[in-house]
């Protein structure tokens, strides 16, 4: 039997990978994710950017792995960039106070225009 989760991933990128999401990252689809991240640093990257925005959805377990492989990317001198949050996952980081202790960032004007209408929105 193969299940299929909805999560995509795809990774480039040599001294920096980029890993992009798309879909649900939850308590299902995160071992794929652990496994991805697990397989960057043991090859030597520490610096990871996550491209956050086509995932639709977080959960704990989601946060719980984004933070984990934060610190352990942190022990080796590199770090986590979560890139361009879609308006959902920025709000469940900011209503668990994540967006003060992970890096995001945002690229274009476009998305710092998304994030001030969302802030005055009250989602950011």
């Amino acid at each position: 039997m193969t299940l299929s989760f909805p999560l995509s991933i795809s990774v480039s990128g040599e001294s920096v990978s980029r890993v992009e999401l798309k879909g649900e990252l939850d308590v299902y689809t995160a071992p794929k994710l652990i496994a991805v991240l697990s397989d960057l640093l043991e090859q030597g990257c520490g610096r990871i950017v996550i491209d956050l925005s086509r995932l639709q959805f977080i959960d704990s377990v989601g946060l719980g792995t984004l933070i984990k492989y934060d610190r352990e990317a942190a022990g080796t001198g590199g770090g986590l960039v979560l890139m361009d949050p879609s308006a959902q996952v920025r709000k469940v980081l900011r209503i668990t106070a994540l967006d003060q202790h992970l890096r995001i960032e945002f690229t274009g004007s476009v998305n710092r225009d998304r994030v001030c209408m969302m802030r005055e929105a009250g989602y950011a």
